[in-house]
């Protein structure tokens, strides 16, 4: 019976792992790009990421 429940808990964290990107990872991984373009003086493409 233990190993029933380990095994949901393991087939929930996988699926959290593949769950689909939230709004604050999609914004973290926006920061990231913002930033890289700024560093790289690509204007334009900060103007984007901006808008």
């Amino acid at each position: 019976m233990n190993n029933d429940i380990r095994s949901m808990d393991q087939a929930d964290g996988l699926r959290r792992l593949a769950k689909p990107p939230t709004g604050l990872d999609k914004l973290k991984a926006l920061q990231v790009e913002l930033r890289s373009a700024i560093i790289a003086g690509k204007y334009k493409d900060a103007d984007r990421l901006m808008a």
